[in-house]
């Protein structure tokens, strides 16, 4: 669930809804200066269901500490590893390369949990999440060495976070080259879902499959309006909607009583726009 403050009233967006508007978004890539996704079809579905395990907390949203609804950045690695398993097994069961991509990307979050849980103070406490962690990384590792060697991708190659060295194999640099616009996608989706600065940059792009990729920049105009550059997109302006709910800003005296809020709450399309 995505928690988007707007002072009186919270937009509220699930996270599967936040992942097709990110697969809306790679639909539009592709210009002169940029490749689109190769293979297509597979890279685009794997975008849009890169969170499709979210359902299984998003369908019966839970509160943080302080009773306000759980943001996604609050989540702990129980429901985390749960969610990202479940996002790679159902892109998997849709199309394999999809559940690669999925998988890949699901693994780099993990990989940022674990030193999340590395600096922490509270060791009893991490040393449980981490084992959570390294259980589902084994899973997802198995789920990617039975998925590449359908694409031509080998397993004994070095790895790192599941992708071998740019430049190491044409094919091994079209599926970085896929990822990255899957991440890039989702970070661009999640700032325009929270009307704020997520993460401090977006993953990088390559605008040709190869070794050599670059940053895009990212600047908040308005809640809910992006400017990108340099614009890897086929239009000059993106309008899209993506489903929301507003509740009361406030904090909620149980998880009853928030999912009555929600679930009374109509669902509307809430407007983002991106523009170069």
């Amino acid at each position: 669930m995505i928690r988007n403050d707007r002072g009186d009233h919270f937009l509220l967006i699930t996270q599967n809804d936040h992942a097709v508007l990110a697969g809306e978004l790679a639909a539009r890539i592709g210009n002169a200066r940029f490749d689109g996704p190769d293979p297509r079809e597979p890279t685009l579905l794997g975008t849009a269901m890169h969170d499709a395990g979210w359902p299984l907390h998003d369908d019966a949203p839970t509160l943080n500490a302080g009773g306000l609804p759980l943001h996604v950045m609050e989540i702990s690695a129980p429901l985390a590893t749960r969610v990202w398993n479940e996002s790679a097994q159902r892109a998997a069961a849709a199309d394999s390369y999809a559940g690669l991509l999925v998988s890949l990307h699901v693994f780099a979050l993990s990989s940022l949990a674990v030193m999340k849980h590395q600096n922490s103070l509270d060791r009893d406490a991490a040393r449980h999440e981490m084992f959570l962690i390294n259980q589902f990384q084994q899973t997802e590792i198995e789920r990617q060495e039975i998925i590449r060697p359908q694409f031509g991708l080998r397993n004994d190659l070095p790895r790192h976070i599941g992708l071998a060295d740019p430049g190491e194999d044409h094919e091994e640099d079209r599926l970085r080259a896929n990822l990255g616009w899957l991440r890039a996608m989702d970070g661009i989706s999640l700032d325009l879902c929270t009307g704020k600065r997520v993460f401090d940059r977006l993953p990088e792009v390559y605008p040709r499959v190869g070794p050599v990729g670059m940053e895009l920049t990212m600047v908040h105009l308005e809640p809910g309006v992006l400017r990108i550059d340099p614009w890897p997109f086929s239009t000059s302006t993106i309008d899209l909607v993506v489903p929301a709910r507003r509740v009361t800003a406030a904090p909620f005296a149980n998880v009853e009583a928030f999912r009555q809020a929600y679930a009374a709450a109509a669902v509307f399309g809430h407007r983002v726009r991106v523009v170069r």
